[in-house]
């Protein structure tokens, strides 16, 4: 038989065999994958846009989203929008949109911001209103793989 310290000498043996003999160098990002990590104060200071600034251009699924708009994604941002006619109750979760007569009854995924409060629900709030939190820009697929957001907030009514 073995003795204790005959196995712990075993193993002290085979373990160093085991690992690795350089420490494993960490993933590197792609540059310009994520603007907002070549600049920490981006995540800090907030930018101040209107949902216009995001909305207002023509896309359709396949298209790529325009890179002045992408520089976004990750950013702390303030955004002043109107939330969409739509919302009746107290909700968590709301699009918020470009303007307040919201004329036409569908919204395209590239119309409006997916807003999601971190705290707290809201009821429907007339008028336009500011939002501050995290912008998210990408495509954003529903489980029959439609497209239905480019951009998502995730933070609080300001």
């Amino acid at each position: 038989m073995f003795s204790t310290r005959s196995i712990i000498g075993l193993v002290a043996a085979a373990v160093p065999a085991l690992l690795p003999s350089a420490p494993a160098e960490a993933p590197s990002i792609p540059a310009g994958s994520c603007p907002a990590a070549s600049d920490p104060a981006a995540l800090l200071d907030p930018v101040e846009l209107d949902v216009r600034d995001l909305t207002s251009f023509e896309w359709e699924v396949g298209d790529p989203i325009p890179e002045d708009l992408l520089r976004y994604d990750g950013r702390r941002v303030i955004i002043r929008g109107f939330m969409y006619q739509g919302v009746e109750d107290v909700v968590d979760q709301f699009p918020l949109v470009a303007e307040s007569c919201q004329c036409n009854e569908r919204l395209l995924p590239h119309h409006f911001i997916d807003v999601t409060l971190k705290r707290g629900d809201t009821g429907p709030i007339p008028g336009e209103f500011e939002v501050l939190g995290k912008l998210s820009v990408g495509e954003v697929e529903d489980e029959d793989g439609f497209v239905v957001s480019l951009f998502r907030l995730k933070g609080e009514i300001y």
